[in-house]
């Protein structure tokens, strides 16, 4: 009977026997992997389809050499080591900010209702889908810097709000440029890192 996590497991053994070992694209590939399998399964697929449209929707493995280095972003240029550094660095840095954001949205959506006068239950509301977003993206953060980027998409997707953040507030307050020019690094570093790997649209022949 088939096993797909068996299958997945032994797909990652190829890629390792490839001489591919850096983690955090290998990880990105899997990730890209399971999308692939869910969306096939929602299809309708069974899982043993899912699984063999997705692995071939990746491409043969000796066509992801280079795709492993351009999924490990500007790092993978540096080696393992240093690419695995860098993505433990922001997801250090998006836990920080995350952590920051899931403390104060309540109390300044509150404090922003009473000075706009507008409904407080709505302000509530909207806070509370902002606190689930970045509660999200704390546990997508810690497991992006442990290595694991299952979450990619809501972390990146947080990191376009503070680009936006970012331009307002130097609009608003341009002498704060220093500080929402590194958030606006941290934030299109992210977004280029953990973009969707080119690798999936190559169909194997």
């Amino acid at each position: 009977m088939f096993n797909l996590e068996q299958s997945i497991t032994q797909w990652r053994k190829q890629m390792l026997a490839k001489g591919i070992s850096s983690p955090a694209p290998l990880d990105e590939l899997e990730s890209h992997l399971r999308e692939e399998i869910e969306q096939q399964l929602k299809s309708g697929a069974n899982e043993l389809v899912a699984y063999q449209a997705a692995a071939q929707h990746i491409g043969r493995s000796e066509l992801l050499q280079s795709e492993f280095k351009r999924a490990a972003g500007f790092g993978g240029w540096l080696g393992g080591n240093q690419a695995a550094g860098i993505h433990r660095a922001l997801g250090l840095f998006w836990a920080i900010n995350c952590a920051v954001h899931l403390a104060l949205i309540v109390p300044s959506f509150l404090a922003l209702s009473r000075i706009a006068g507008f409904n407080f239950t709505v302000f509530f509301l909207v806070a509370l889908v902002f606190e689930g977003i970045y509660l999200r993206g704390l546990i997508g953060s810690i497991l992006w810097f442990r290595g694991i980027n299952r979450d990619r998409r809501i972390i990146r997707m947080i990191a376009a709000l503070q680009l936006l953040e970012t331009m307002v507030m130097v609009m608003i307050f341009p002498q704060g440029l220093l500080v929402t020019g590194g958030i606006f690094i941290f934030s299109a570093a992210t977004i280029y890192l953990l973009r969707p790997p080119v690798a999936a649209a190559v169909v194997a022949g």
